[in-house]
């Protein structure tokens, strides 16, 4: 396949290495002793930036790798991969987003959600 294809799909699995890297601050953070000083934007701030930049970003690489191997006819397994990586991960940001608000931490505004 080509080199194109490749790049898209190590973007979108950077996107979810990221995501899995900061799930792991967040755990940390919010699983910190008593008495430890730290404000909410801590976790939240990081969140926000990896909702608004990344997840458009990693979305518009899912999308054209499938329009992409829609056009040739041909699905390599690490295009597969990549794109169920990317649902995924979206979800389980998700997922976070609604964890956040059991903590009553305000999650900033998501510019690509009209309804938050």
């Amino acid at each position: 396949m080509s080199a194109m294809h490749r790049l898209l799909a190590t973007a979108i699995f950077a996107y979810a290495g990221v995501s899995a890297a900061q799930w792991g601050h967040v755990t940390r953070c919010l699983n910190a002793p008593p008495g430890r000083l730290m404000c909410g934007n801590v976790v939240s701030d990081p969140f926000t930036l990896l909702v608004n930049v990344a997840t458009p970003a990693a979305a518009v690489c899912a999308i054209v790798l499938a329009k992409r191997c829609f056009k040739t006819r041909r699905w390599p397994h690490y295009a597969i991969t990549a794109i169920l990586t990317f649902v995924a991960t979206s979800a389980c940001l998700a997922y976070e987003a609604s964890i956040f608000g059991h903590y009553g931490l305000e999650v900033g505004r998501i510019w690509w959600l009209p309804w938050r």
